[in-house]
């Protein structure tokens, strides 16, 4: 086979539900009684599903065909751990977050960039923010530049960030068409 090597494997993908225009896709693991629903959620699986192995071919990515990129570039804090460890509010995670925001601007030739939803998940228990104490009040206060713990990835919710984070003036021009926008995760 020619280009990026595959694997094959089975994916189980959330199925689109009507539900979901009004309530957001839950799943509790707790304990039921059987009284409620434990989920909304209902899954296909797609054999084979065809895993591309696309490290030997990352120059040739784009955000129009792949959906992502992978760039370059040597950030000022070379860990998001340097960042974090400063009193509250964060000030050295604000300054990561804006050098961020300043490559994404640069390689999209952005005018403007927003950077919301900032929010650490820990992926492991040996994540790169340990050193970060993650308080639960910090969940329910406005900390610049986010203002909400989750997004929406749904097109609804990409409009619905856009209304949030740009002044009224700014969400005209991308309604009419003279400005273009693209919110990226």
């Amino acid at each position: 086979m020619n280009g990026p090597s595959a694997i094959f494997a089975s994916i189980s993908f959330l199925n689109d539900n009507p539900v979901f225009a009004t309530e957001k896709p839950y799943i509790s693991l707790l304990p039921s009684d059987g009284a409620y629903p434990t989920t909304n959620c209902t899954f296909s699986s797609r054999s084979p599903t065809r895993v591309v192995d696309r490290r030997a071919t990352l120059s040739s990515l784009s955000l129009e065909t792949d959906g992502f990129v992978v760039l370059s570039h040597s950030l000022r804090f070379p860990t998001l751990g340097t960042a974090v460890n400063a009193p509250y509010p964060p000030g050295r995670l604000l300054e990561y977050l804006r050098e961020v925001t300043d490559v994404a601007k640069e390689y999209l030739g952005a005018e403007k960039g927003v950077c919301f939803d900032w929010r650490f998940r820990k992926a492991s228990p040996q994540d790169s923010v340990d050193g970060f104490d993650d308080d639960p009040i910090d969940r329910s206060m406005h900390i610049r530049p986010a203002y909400k713990a989750h997004s929406d990835l749904s097109p609804q919710g990409g409009w619905m960030s856009l209304r949030a984070y740009l002044s009224g003036s700014e969400f005209a021009l991308v309604e009419s068409g003279e400005w273009r926008a693209r919110v990226i995760k």
